[in-house]
């Protein structure tokens, strides 16, 4: 048996680091990452702070909206930050730019931002409670603190399909996955409350679409989080596991496809001043 913590940044950093080049084009986080530019769009703030930027794609979806807003993205994936800034460069964003950071150790001074998001990232965070004070402590007072995450059902039952035979074939992850930490609107609430953050709101959308087949399937899952536990296997079983995966998830395509449940949490709270 193989144990691999997915709460462990060096972890984390690698994984992630691998998708680097498809992650941003995965439409199921693209989604969630528009549902807090909705978010932001309503409540104006300057300077803003992408948490887990990967690529960068929320940072740029804000920057996009707005010249008036300086963002600031950071990530613990090197590869992730030189692809954002590599984006950004070619879109002729100059008032967006990313560094290299922890999400649980923020290099910047208290009330340095106007807002702070995390986009489809939080359950990545091995404490959901540090992460949320070391947050806050940039925020200055007012401004909003957002995150979205995703609810009960998400990626079902591909998901669990995966989760069962990547432990048969030896690797074992800390339970729950991390898709599954922060699913309920009650458990969001509850951070934010902990937090000391104020005018809580929870919005619920389902952002759900088809994909063609199994294979549209296995493409997207391998430009994820997904795709580091699946490198874990040595080349032959990576093989066998693909087959088994797909043959397991056939059964769920219909006429119109393969329906990807999406549903999404987006919490926001505000700094008390």
């Amino acid at each position: 048996m193989k144990l691999l913590d997915q709460y462990d940044e060096t972890f984390v950093e690698g994984g992630f680091d691998a998708v680097a080049d498809s992650y941003g084009e995965v439409l199921f986080l693209r989604r969630a990452a528009q549902a807090l530019v909705e978010l932001a769009d309503a409540r104006p703030a300057r300077r803003m702070l992408d948490i887990a930027t990967g690529p960068g794609t929320l940072a740029m979806l804000l920057a996009q909206r707005s010249s008036e807003r300086e963002i600031v993205g950071i990530d613990v994936a090197p590869a992730m930050i030189a692809a954002a800034n590599a984006r950004a460069e070619q879109l002729g964003l100059a008032h967006v730019g990313f560094q290299t950071a922890s999400a649980l150790d923020l290099p910047f001074e208290e009330q340095s931002f106007d807002a702070v998001l995390c986009s489809n990232a939080i359950y990545y965070m091995a404490d959901f409670d540090q992460a949320l004070r070391e947050w806050a402590r940039v925020l200055r007072p007012g401004g909003m603190l957002a995150f979205s995450s995703f609810g009960v059902g998400v990626l079902e039952p591909m998901s669990s399909l995966f989760d069962a035979r990547i432990r048969a074939h030896g690797i074992v992850v800390p339970q729950p996955t991390p898709l599954f930490r922060l699913n309920t609107a009650a458990a969001c609430r509850a951070l934010l409350d902990r937090a000391g953050l104020d005018d809580i709101t929870i919005h619920e959308p389902q952002l759900g679409y088809w994909v063609r087949d199994e294979t549209a399937w296995w493409q997207m899952l391998m430009s994820t989080g997904f795709q580091a536990l699946v490198a874990a296997l040595d080349p032959a079983a990576r093989a066998e596991f693909e087959s088994e995966h797909l043959r397991e998830v056939r059964p769920h395509v219909t006429d119109r496809g393969l329906w990807i449940d999406v549903p999404v949490i987006v919490a926001a709270a505000t700094k008390r001043v």
